[in-house]
């Protein structure tokens, strides 16, 4: 019992993680309870030397990138449903509620590649800098920080779109 109180504590950070890869709720939480499954069956191999957040971190990435593959028709109707749901935009001058926002959010993540909403979500969602993003990603720190400062700037574009403009 006491490993599993170890590892759920950081379920919140797995989910929320989880959250910006996928853009969904549930497939958000069949990740993150995929990726403590995973943890709790390969406790015996953590280094102590390591962070668990980072370790838990990377299962959640191998997890993902092996459900991505064999998702790929699931994901390209995702990707068809938010390319349509994109050209709704809220009225001018109306406030955008806290489920309208998510659901933006939603939206935009799915725009970016899989690649740049791993980046994105390990900086926001993990608060890694960009020396520990490179070594879970196995990039230079300086390739890193270019690549996130893109994803960063291509996700605010996106949030931005349709979205009207102080005249």
């Amino acid at each position: 019992m006491g490993d599993r109180d170890l590892l759920s504590e950081h379920l919140p950070m797995l989910y929320r993680t989880a959250w910006m890869l996928t853009g969904n709720e549930a497939d958000a939480q069949d990740l993150a309870h995929d990726a403590m499954v995973a943890a709790l069956a390969s406790l015996g191999r953590f280094r102590s030397e390591a962070r668990m957040t980072t370790w838990l971190t990377a299962i959640l990435l191998n997890r993902h990138r092996n459900a991505r593959r064999a998702a790929a028709v699931r994901t390209a109707a995702r990707a068809e449903v938010a390319a349509r749901a994109a050209g709704e935009a809220p009225e001018p001058g109306a406030g955008i509620s806290a489920a309208e926002e998510q659901a933006a959010l939603g939206r935009a993540l799915e725009r970016l590649t899989e690649d740049e909403r791993t980046l994105v979500a390990l900086s926001i969602n993990q608060g890694l800098d960009s020396t520990e993003i490179g070594g879970l990603l196995g990039r230079p720190p300086g390739t890193v920080r270019y690549q996130l400062h893109t994803a960063r700037e291509k996700l605010r574009g996106l949030l931005m779109e349709g979205r009207p403009h102080d005249a």
